[in-house]
């Protein structure tokens, strides 16, 4: 599955979208790629929210700026990814 918001691409083997009045999120499942101009993040799993621009994903390997970056969980909101249990390493 493909799918773009604005200049985010994310690609997937599942997607599940919830949209209506009170809610408007999605789970993506599988062999995660979010490919953004800011950065590549892949993950096992990655729950988001299109109306916050908010999302968190667990399995996250992330290469930005020339970096290699292995964690266990991010949590992403506008101009902040913060990650966990991360390990760094220059991108090959």
């Amino acid at each position: 599955v493909t799918a773009r918001y604005g200049v985010t691409e994310l690609r997937t083997e599942t997607l599940t979208l919830y949209q209506n009045e009170a809610r408007r999120e999605g789970i993506a499942e599988g062999q995660v790629q979010l490919i953004d101009p800011d950065g590549t993040a892949r993950a096992d799993r990655l729950t988001f929210n299109w109306g916050s621009q908010t999302a968190s994903g667990t399995g996250v390997k992330i290469i930005v700026s020339g970096l290699y970056l292995d964690g266990d969980t991010v949590g992403i909101k506008p101009g902040q990814w913060i990650l966990t249990g991360v390990a760094a390493s220059p991108d090959a």
